[in-house]
């Protein structure tokens, strides 16, 4: 049995960040395309992602957890093409079980992406040093993570998209709580296996139009008030889903009674599931899929477990029991045990006349039957010691001595071993049913991720239904229009309500009717002083894209969301004495490569950008990031940027085309001319402030968040 479920290798080749995974079972190794430039990728973002047991890496590395550091050659792209053929060679069969989206690593895939090669080649390699089994039916396959959103390690915890907290217990420090979170919001799953599952839906959003809507069509239909009471058994039987994926790895070796307990309660699982899911008619493709496994094959599956194995016997005696009527020969050595009382009864009044002492028949597993007579007996006066002529001795103790003859030696051939034999006929039922269950298990997992996948997506439609979402409609054109959006982490802690806002960050071209995005911008700059909520707008704002992109429903009354590849977030103030650099200096890497990465569908968050200097550069570097992020007419990303100035309220207006959103009576306007031409890391050093105009607002104050 491998060691690890799943397993997961890593290496950086000229700034290029390559990756592989393999999962024990269901025999993919999943060769990681990360499709656009992988020079910034994260690892660590990535190990979340695939949440592996253990990660291969070329040396050792302390912040990966469980990291296995090996040696650097095995991760040669020329060893890993090798490596990779080699595997791919056998695979005619396991093609068989791959998903839809799923393709087999090809050439011209190979050459374009070397690095993830390579680490396929060390996981192969190391397999084959350690658990060479587990690849037997193993197929190479493409994981394409340009199908999902790009979200790095600082914006996930900007968001508190998790929120992972060490265990309290001192005794407990290597355990996670997650505290209020947008994973712990949507998170209504009922099984383990779905807990996981949404866990990678919510650190993969998607990207790809079809899949995004596919989710949203089957939470819409679990939503409907007529599948309200289906919903309802579907969760309950959902909740009885024990994870069979650990099950299944071990039952190829050995068999457990907790396994075989988990694979008959799976069993019932999805029989129930399917006849849910048949009762409701025709439904989306996702639902859908649950149909195409066989019913019939579980009930088999479920019933020989059953009707093979005695629960109640197993668990008292701590092993697994085979049960009664199972087979024949298992229930005739099993009456002839329970008869040996009365055979050793017999026994011992023949051996006892021939004897003239007082004898007892035994019978020991393995030694068989044996005459046992009490030491005693042996230091009597002569003639009446015992008459023992043909009795051969075995062995003795302090206190008995213990003989063969002619009685135990007939016993021996009839009814013989007994027990042996019994277990040996146990071992052989137990061994059959282990072969069967063995040849279910490629079913057994795709129903595993099926399962999931219904249950997560119930998740997402349990939480909607609790929180009152609303299904977003996706915008090619990079459109985001907001109406009425909430904050779906504090909302669900506010006791007060959540003062809801809209949002408009228009693409070019926009055609959505809403009367107030006309004066809208790409980009959106939030002012007003401290606690006024500008934080809380800019987050609410790339949540909402974020839980659309999840293929869910969103917080707001409606909302139109554009189609986005990227969010970057610049928003905690991160000092670091190891890496000796300011707060500042932390600020001004970041958004660096957010403005140099940043396309026409990302989405950017600059949260007080410019602080930890003076307020002059400040405000100059907040101005030049904004100018370069509005230069393109069509090309540039939807931004929102959060600032303020001590003592008043007001609004920042450059020459970058921005709207201006603040929290004031009086608002005031400022002109900013961008002077003294100097770069750092490309963004604007220097600004003066030319003209000042103030006016008063005629809406009275606007509060963002209370």
């Amino acid at each position: 049995m491998a060691k690890y479920e799943t397993l997961a290798a890593v290496h950086i080749v000229d700034q290029e960040l390559g990756a592989a995974v393999f999962d024990a079972l269901t025999k993919r190794l999943l060769v990681v395309s990360f499709g656009r430039s992988s020079a910034d990728s994260s690892i660590q973002t990535f190990v979340k992602q695939a949440m592996p047991d253990a990660v291969l890496y070329p040396e050792s590395n302390s912040t990966i957890k469980c990291a296995i550091p090996i040696d650097k050659d095995e991760f040669e792209f020329a060893l890993g093409e090798q490596r990779i053929t080699r595997v791919n060679a056998g695979a005619a069969e396991s093609t068989r079980g791959l998903l839809r989206e799923e393709a087999l690593v090809e050439p011209d895939f190979a050459h374009s992406h070397r690095a993830s090669v390579g680490c396929a080649g060390a996981i192969i390699g190391y397999l084959e040093a350690k658990h060479a089994g587990d690849l037997d039916g193993a197929v190479a396959v493409v994981w394409e993570l340009e199908n999902h959103m790009e979200v790095d390690q600082e914006t996930l915890s900007y968001l508190h998209v998790f929120d992972e907290r060490r265990h309290p217990n001192m005794h407990s420090q290597s355990k996670r709580r997650e505290t209020t979170s947008l994973f712990t919001l949507l998170n209504k799953t009922r099984s383990a296996a779905g807990h996981d599952l949404l866990r990678k839906w919510v650190l993969c959003p998607l990207q790809a139009l079809p899949e995004i809507h596919e989710r949203q069509e089957a939470v819409s239909v679990l939503l409907l008030e007529k599948f309200a009471a289906t919903l309802k058994d579907i969760q309950q039987t959902l909740s009885k889903a024990r994870s069979v994926r650990a099950a299944c790895l071990r039952i190829r070796t050995e068999l457990h009674l907790v396994d075989l307990e988990s694979l008959a309660q799976f069993s019932y699982v999805v029989i129930k599931l399917h006849q849910l899911v048949s009762s409701m008619g025709p439904v989306p493709r996702l639902i859908q899929e649950l149909l195409t496994l066989d019913q019939s094959a579980f009930v088999a599956l479920g019933c020989m477990i059953i009707d093979t194995v005695d629960f109640d016997a197993s668990r008292a005696e701590e092993r697994v029991v085979v049960a009664a009527n199972a087979s024949t020969s298992v229930d005739r050595l099993r009456e002839q045990f329970d008869g040996l009382e009365d055979i050793l009864s017999a026994a011992s009044v023949d051996m006892e006349a021939a004897a003239g002492v007082p004898v007892t028949a035994v019978y020991f597993p393995q030694l068989g039957f044996l005459s046992s007579i009490d030491v005693s007996h042996f230091w009597r006066e002569a003639g009446a010691e015992p008459r023992l002529g043909g009795w051969t001795l075995k062995f003795q103790t302090d206190k008995q001595r213990y003989y063969k003859n002619h009685i135990t030696n007939d016993l021996d051939l009839s009814p013989g071993d007994v027990f042996s034999q019994l277990n040996d006929a146990e071992a052989e039922v137990l061994l059959a049913l282990q072969g069967r269950i063995c040849a279910h298990i490629p079913e057994i997992a795709r129903a595993a991720e099926l399962v999931a996948q219904l249950d997560c997506l119930q998740s997402l439609a349990a939480a909607a239904a609790l929180h009152g979402y609303c299904r977003p409609e996706i915008d090619r054109g990079g459109c985001h229009h907001i109406v009425q959006g909430r904050h779906p982490v504090i909302e669900s802690c506010s006791a007060q309500g959540f003062i809801a806002n809209d949002a408009h960050l228009p693409g070019a071209g926009c055609t959505h009717d809403f009367p107030q995005a006309e004066a809208a911008r790409r980009a959106l700059v939030i002012v007003g002083p401290n606690a006024s909520g500008k934080s809380v707008l800019a987050k609410q704002t790339a949540l909402v894209v974020y839980m659309a992109h999840v293929g869910g429903y969103v917080p707001a009354t409606r909302a139109v969301v554009g189609l986005t590849d990227r969010i970057a977030a610049m928003g905690r103030a991160s000092e670091s004495l190891a890496q000796r650099q300011s707060a500042l200096s932390a600020d001004l890497k970041a958004v660096a490569g957010i403005l140099a990465r940043a396309g026409p569908s990302s989405l950017v968050l600059l949260d007080e950008f410019g602080r930890g200097t003076s307020p002059t550069d400040g405000l100059a570097l907040l101005c030049g990031a904004l100018a370069q992020l509005t230069a393109g007419a069509e090309g540039q990303p939807a931004c929102v940027a959060v600032t303020h100035f001590q003592g008043t309220a007001g609004a920042l207006a450059c020459a970058a085309p921005v709207a201006f959103w603040g929290e004031a009576t009086n608002r005031l306007w400022r002109r900013i001319e961008v002077t003294s031409v100097r770069r750092i890391r490309g963004i604007w050093h220097k600004a003066r402030v030319v003209a000042m105009q103030s006016r008063d607002g005629a809406d009275g104050p606007v509060h963002l968040f209370r």
